[in-house]
Formats: structure tokens, C-alpha cells, sequence
């Protein structure tokens, strides 16, 4: 019989996504996963919209975290509206409010 050693159950992790260099590490900002209950407190779109944005490409892809369970990335949504908001502010066919 063998004897395992504490390092046979380390995880490896898996390379990042993005170029990381030894100057700047990896913002942890920018990896943080949303639940579906955060995204509809930032978007207020349903379930089902978001995800027929998803299928069509509008929309940022969620994460398969685990068997039953999904997220989004934050830094994605967060750009996704910042997208939104830019493209209200240099439209050209700006509504007039009337207060």
C-alpha cells in the first residue's frame, strides 16, 4: 500500500485567461462572479430575456460554475452597461425630456 502525500490532493490552477506579468497581478475585481439574483439587481431585464440576449450574442456569456449552478463576471457586465450608457450619450437621436 502507498502513502499519499498532502501534495497527490493539491489543486492545480488552471492558466489565466489574460496575460499577466510579474509587474501586475491579476485583478480580483475583475474575476468576481455574480449570482443570477446580483445580475437582475444590476440588469433589469428577466431571466429569460438575458438569456435570449445570451443565444444572440448581445449579451455577456454566463459561467458554468458548477452541475447547477451559473455566473456572470462582473468586470463583463459592468462594461456591457458602461456600453450602454455610452451609446445613449453620443446617439444622435436624443429624446427630449420634458419635466
Amino acid at each position: 500500500m502507498m502513502k499519499r502525500t498532502s501534495n497527490e490532493h493539491r489543486l492545480v490552477r488552471p492558466a489565466l485567461p489574460f496575460d499577466q506579468t510579474a509587474d501586475q497581478p491579476p485583478n480580483a475585481q475583475s474575476l468576481r462572479l455574480i449570482t443570477k439574483s446580483e445580475l437582475i439587481a444590476i440588469v433589469p431585464y428577466t431571466p429569460q430575456h438575458i438569456l435570449r440576449l445570451e443565444k444572440r450574442g448581445l449579451f455577456p456569456r454566463r459561467i458554468q460554475v458548477g452541475p447547477n449552478r451559473v455566473a456572470w463576471l462582473l468586470s463583463e457586465i459592468e462594461e456591457w452597461v458602461a456600453a450602454r450608457v455610452f451609446e445613449r450619450d453620443t446617439s444622435g437621436n436624443k429624446p427630449e425630456i420634458q419635466e
